[in-house]
């Protein structure tokens, strides 16, 4: 099986922006919706998105069509990393080769992880990553050979960045033809630059 797993992390506060990040409008519907809505399309098998912050609310702004696998992190204030374990959890039925891991607040279209997912399958890579003039972006492609190192990621030890620069060297980069990459919704300023971007046709 050559399928890629996904897990989508949602689970923040979002402390900077003010309001819930999952619930911002993006091309006609929630962004959690939006981004489970992309990553379905592609087939990624599983999608798991994990919940923590107002859990209960976000859940609801998910269309039953898509279905999911839901994942809550109790642990959600500590970090990103304990949300990434808690999704780890899940993977283990589908027998995945690779794993992409993306934050709810980094909307990607169709076309970007298409490409994304092309270059790590052809080069057979151990760790695939978009970037934009020089600059690194998201999401993450990981083979899942690296899921004792995946398992073992603490925020004391910088988590998945961790990974990244230990293999540095083994990085397939790919260079992408625009800045939607580095789209990253860290306040209400960065949401209303993307948007005004990238975040009005409501067609996927």
């Amino acid at each position: 099986m050559d399928n890629i797993a996904v897990i989508l992390l949602a689970a923040g506060q979002s402390k900077r922006m003010g309001t819930p990040k999952s619930l911002l409008p993006w091309r006609g519907r929630p962004l959690i919706d939006y981004q489970i809505s992309v990553l379905t399309q592609l087939e990624l098998k599983p999608v798991v998105v994990v919940l923590g912050h107002n859990s209960l609310e976000v859940k609801s702004n998910i269309s039953l069509r898509l279905n999911p696998t839901i994942a809550y992190n109790p642990n959600y204030k500590s970090g990103k990393t304990s949300s990434i374990l808690e999704g780890l959890r899940f993977l283990n039925a589908f027998n995945a080769r690779s794993l992409m891991i993306i934050n709810v607040d980094q909307p990607r279209t169709p076309k970007t992880l298409t490409r994304l997912i092309d270059e790590h399958k052809y080069k057979k890579a151990l760790i695939t990553a978009p970037t934009y003039q020089g600059k690194a972006g998201h999401p993450l492609i990981l083979s899942m050979t690296l899921i004792d190192e995946l398992n073992a990621i603490g925020e004391q030890t910088y988590g998945i960045r961790a990974i990244v620069s230990k293999h540095l060297k083994s990085v397939n980069w790919v260079q992408a033809k625009n800045e939607e990459v580095l789209l990253d919704i860290n306040s209400n300023n960065d949401y209303l630059m993307a948007y005004e971007k990238f975040g009005k046709d409501p067609i996927i």
